[in-house]
């Protein structure tokens, strides 16, 4: 997962589930970490890769349709992206709703 303010050159993009450039990179960093720490065990090593690459495709498909996107409408793209591989999982029964704080467990 690279997160990046310019374009990323050379073969360091080939090694990568997902590329995001954006000049909103510090806010959608911040909250992938935020997101990470939230979930407590269930990103893992086995899951994380989808679950970055699917927020990230979300927040590419967002400045594919508008590049000069708000930093609010980059956050949320990266949310409903979260949210959507979140639901899938719930749907496969990868993992189950818990009550109160956190989205999964």
């Amino acid at each position: 997962m690279i997160i990046s303010e310019k374009p990323v050159h050379g073969t360091v993009s080939d090694h990568c589930d997902a590329i995001v450039v954006t000049q909103h990179a510090r806010a959608l960093a911040w909250l992938y970490t935020f997101l990470r720490y939230e979930s407590g065990n269930a990103l893992n090593y086995l899951n994380e890769s989808e679950f970055y690459a699917e927020a990230s495709r979300a927040v590419n498909d967002l400045l594919q349709r508008n590049p000069d996107a708000s930093q609010s409408d980059v956050l949320i793209a990266a949310l409903d992206g979260a949210l959507e591989i979140v639901q899938e999982w719930l749907e496969r029964g990868v993992y189950q709703e818990k009550p109160g704080a956190g989205a999964f467990v």
